[in-house]
């Protein structure tokens, strides 16, 4: 599900798209991020996050495992980047109540205007459709602006039911450096939305 909605995402912002394509697509050196200890860091795009000690980052093969997307998807250190090509950087995972953070890159090659409402409307639908194929009910709760590491996210939030569970989805999305930045988090639990993005800092 994670990987689908992803698809959903990356798809509806590209529609969105446009303006003028960055001279130069960074090489997958400079644009994965890391994981040490409790912070998780992406240099290249201004991104910082700062898990709880009880919280765990997945591993690129546990990720790979999970969502069946490539985690070597490049070995050779300093090859370039090509339009297209997208990878999760992070998944952070608090193992007791199943809460998780997610993101995901994708290279747009574009530093132009996106329009981020039609996006947010057209993955809601996307999303919406998907969730009646399966049985899974969506009750969306509206477009926002927020700030992440000093980013600005165009972001969704949804409430979920599905096979009896209750959890909130709140999807996030930006683009920088010819880069889109997806952030997903996952509530299960009731945390507020607003305490999970507080991990984001500058």
């Amino acid at each position: 599900m994670k990987k689908l909605f992803a698809v959903i995402i990356s798809a509806a912002v590209m529609l969105s798209l446009c303006g003028c394509a960055v001279s130069k697509l960074p090489t997958y050196d400079e644009l994965k991020g890391s994981c040490s200890g409790d912070t998780y860091e992406n240099e290249y795009l201004g991104l910082k996050l700062t898990k709880p000690s009880d919280w765990t980052f997945m591993s690129d093969d546990e990720i790979a495992e999970m969502t069946g997307v490539t985690a070597d998807l490049l070995e050779e250190g300093g090859v370039e980047l090509e339009m297209g090509e997208e990878y999760y950087d992070m998944f952070l995972t608090d193992p007791e109540t199943g809460n998780n953070i997610s993101c995901i890159l994708k290279i747009v090659g574009n530093t132009g205007e996106v329009d981020y409402a039609g996006a947010l409307d057209e993955i809601e639908e996307s999303i919406k459709s998907f969730g009646e194929a399966i049985g899974m009910s969506y009750t969306f709760t509206g477009h926002d602006v927020v700030e992440l590491s000093g980013i600005e996210f165009h972001k969704f939030g949804a409430s979920a039911v599905y096979e009896g569970m209750n959890f909130e989805q709140a999807g996030y999305v930006a683009v920088e450096k010819g880069v889109l930045i997806n952030v997903n988090v996952t509530v299960m639990d009731g945390t507020p939305v607003a305490d999970i993005e507080s991990m984001f800092t500058e």
